[in-house]
């Protein structure tokens, strides 16, 4: 068994050896290649979408049958299997075709095949998209062509080389005394809803509708998970009973934790307008770690927001003052049943209006 193994190891190197024949190099993989018996392949790129654990990588080519026998199907993979392209459950869609995933026995190339032909001198655009974030690297195209079966190394996937994810968050808190700096006593604001957006080109503008949207929890905490690199911006729903923090110029990408990071107004800056921070920054390796976070979460991004007018409290205590000094002391109690009434001061002059 061992000895059928090692030759037919032989047998695909020197096939793939052999059938090499022209090719550019993109990024340290041929972005183009023709085989023996003159079928090329170019690779046009790779696309993505999403972001986090929803990123796609659509990579694309364009094959061109050469010479007569025509092309019968091609295949993009390897003689090993790799684990982001061996099975159907790898893809999010394909161009159209008819489409098989896993070792192909004609070919022995494990990954995806195109099983549609392609008559001499046509040119067929062909892609696949993979659940994930994928840099590019290099797989093996092969081409049936009547009896002959013909390879060479293409650019493609590299299944190892999905990044680390990233992490955003952090607060939406109540600005009691409106500093813009977060005190120990003032608390944070439970079920805001909290918005993502993406800033590709880092002018402080979201580039259209959000693409991730979270509720903060019992204590105001909020995070985005999953997410690739790049430039993002959080915006908050200003909940009702509430208006928006004092006015901030801080950018997040300063890292500090506690401090008001709503700059832009969206809409109103009442209950139901949103509040936006300035681009925020993320990279693999590269984020703060005295945030209760590892380098791959920012956990700094605070949004502030202060009582509405009508949603101001006052109080507090009315107690029996023993020894008259004015202060309330530990053994003086609070007394019950006492009538309480508040008067308006509008033109702050200590006299009620109107009594």
């Amino acid at each position: 068994m061992k000895m059928f193994t090692r030759l037919m190891l032989l047998l695909l190197l020197s096939n793939l050896s052999h059938s090499l024949y022209a090719q550019s190099v993109i990024s340290n993989c041929p972005g183009s290649a023709t085989t023996s018996g003159g079928h090329k392949v170019v690779f046009s790129g790779v696309t993505y979408n999403g972001s986090g654990s929803s990123t796609t990588s659509t990579f694309t080519y364009k094959v061109t049958s050469g010479s007569s026998p025509n092309i019968s199907h091609i295949d993009f993979g390897s003689f090993t299997c790799m684990p982001c392209m061996d099975d159907a459950s790898d893809y999010a869609s394909t161009s159209a075709g008819t489409i098989g995933y896993g070792r192909d026995p004609n070919t022995l190339i494990c990954g995806i095949k195109f099983d549609n032909g392609i008559l001499s001198g046509v040119t067929k655009t062909v892609s696949f998209t993979l659940k994930g974030n994928y840099t590019v690297g290099t797989i093996t195209f092969a081409a049936k062509a009547g009896q002959n079966v013909e390879y060479v190394q293409i650019c493609g996937p590299s299944c190892s080389s999905q990044p680390a994810t990233l992490r955003l968050g952090n607060l939406v808190w109540l600005d009691l005394n409106g500093n813009n700096i977060r005190e120990a006593s003032e608390p944070g604001i439970a079920g805001a809803s909290v918005k993502l957006y993406k800033d590709d080109n880092n002018d402080n503008v979201a580039d259209g509708a959000a693409i991730a949207t979270t509720t903060t929890d019992n204590s105001g905490l909020y995070s985005f998970n999953g997410l690739s690199a790049g430039n993002y911006i959080v915006g908050v729903i200003i909940p009702t009973g509430y208006t928006r923090g004092a006015n901030a110029t801080t950018d997040p990408d300063n890292n500090v934790d506690n401090d008001n990071n709503a700059v832009n107004q969206i809409g109103v800056s009442t209950a139901g307008g949103e509040m936006r921070s300035l681009s925020i920054k993320l990279a693999a390796g590269t984020e703060p770690t005295t945030d209760g976070d590892d380098n791959n979460g920012n956990q700094t991004l605070d949004i502030a927001v202060c009582p509405a007018p009508n949603n101001l409290v006052l109080g507090n205590s009315v107690w029996l003052d023993t020894d008259g000094n004015g202060f309330k002391g530990a053994t003086e109690v609070g007394l019950s049943g006492v009538t309480i009434k508040l008067y308006r001061d509008n033109n702050a002059d200590s006299i009620a209006d109107g009594a």
